[in-house]
């Protein structure tokens, strides 16, 4: 797999020698980025469940397993990723892609607001757990949005290596993806996540108490994070 990410390296390098060390094209880097969820969709999709499952489920033997194998097999390449990622964008170019991206989510989730909710309604066994859910996660993503838009980037042309306010920007992404997770599942598979009454106690608390982009060590989100970053570990 490493050999097809290595495609848009391959179009980045056919620039002269002399313009080699310029920072790699962000458009060649979301390029990257758009290869890799979509050729690890369902790796993705089984790793975010199978960290849902195993917070609130911590017993689940098997699905630490699974959940192990899976990072594995997408490890190397998103490391890969990683590394070119901030070693070749300035802090200002990150955050402007963390932005696009939570806004082309908040205008999908909208669009398809009112088509989702008819979907459950006219389903076999309506649970409108679900579109309570897609609610609260909508309104905690626009949050996040407006929240990490007031971020004071004091010199947004460092190195987004070098720069911590990456730390602040990667979690909030992180969240966002793993509260979105019951809703793929319901997309996906027409289930509704066993534990969807816990999670939109936990988009409450996140909507109700968290008042910074970075959750603080009392916080939900910094639980979570820290738990998810305890599982991910053990998985290794």
């Amino acid at each position: 797999m490493s050999a097809d990410l290595s495609l848009p390296l391959e179009e980045y390098y056919k620039v002269p020698n002399e313009m080699k060390n310029r920072n790699f094209p962000v458009h060649l880097l979301e390029k990257m980025r758009d290869y890799l969820v979509k050729q690890y969709e369902e790796n993705l999709f089984e790793i975010y469940e199978g960290m849902l499952m195993l917070i609130l489920n911590p017993e689940d033997k098997d699905k630490l397993k699974i959940l192990s194998k899976e990072v594995e097999k997408i490890k190397e390449d998103f490391e890969l990723y990683n590394s070119i990622l901030e070693n070749n964008t300035t802090i200002g170019e990150y955050v402007n892609m963390v932005m696009n991206e939570l806004q082309k989510l908040i205008d999908g989730l909208k669009k398809n607001e009112e088509e989702f909710y008819k979907e459950v309604l006219n389903s076999d066994n309506p649970n409108f757990l679900i579109t309570t859910y897609y609610s609260l996660y909508l309104r905690f993503v626009t949050t996040v949005y407006l929240k990490l838009h007031k971020t004071n980037i004091t010199n947004p042309n460092i190195k987004t290596k070098d720069s911590r306010i990456k730390d602040i920007f990667n979690i909030a992404n992180f969240l966002v993806g793993f509260f979105g997770i019951p809703i793929l599942i319901y997309i996906k598979k027409k289930e509704v996540f066993p534990y969807i009454s816990e999670l939109s106690g936990a988009l409450l608390h996140a909507l109700v108490a968290d008042r910074t982009p970075m959750p603080s060590k009392d916080s939900l989100g910094y639980y979570l994070f820290s738990k998810i970053h305890v599982v991910k570990n053990e998985s290794k």
